[in-house]
Order: C-alpha cells, then structure tokens, then sequence
C-alpha cells in the first residue's frame, strides 16, 4: 500500500509504501484519523499505473509555520509507520 504525502497546496512531499500483504487488513479510515490527529486529512483514495492502491494524504493546516509543519509531517510518518510495520 502506497501513502503519498502532500503539503496544504497539493506539492508532493514523501512517499511511503508498505508491504501490501501487512496492509490489506488495515483501511483508509485508520489512515484518516492518524493523519487527522496531526492536521493532516486523505485527499483521495485511487489506484496507481500498477492497479495498487495508493492513499493521498494532505496537510489542513496552513497556518503551521516551518519548524511546526516540520514537526507535523514527521510525527505523521511515525505514526504510520508505527501502525503499518
């Protein structure tokens, strides 16, 4: 399962992809609330070239200054990897 992150304008950001096999039993509605937890929202929900399964994750708060939206992103990558791996 791919993970796409983006900044509040849609630039992308980082990527992240995890084993499929793991990530089949996990669903966008648990993405959703880590990313909510930490002013990030699902964008959308498609299918990549490949016909995989890939969640666009966005961030909501374009108020965070660098240093907090630094912050924000990486406690958002922990966070899923903490769930996914």
């Amino acid at each position: 399962m791919k993970i796409a992150i983006e900044d509040y304008f849609g630039n992308d950001v980082v990527s992240l992809e995890y084993n499929q096999v793991r990530a089949t039993a996990l669903n966008s509605m648990n993405v959703g609330e880590i990313a909510l937890s930490v002013g990030y929202n699902i964008a959308d929900e498609d299918q990549d070239d490949n016909g995989q399964p890939y969640i666009r994750v966005q961030e909501c708060n374009i108020d965070n200054s660098d240093t907090e939206g630094k912050k924000c992103l990486i406690e958002l990558v922990n966070k899923l990897n903490e769930y996914f791996l």
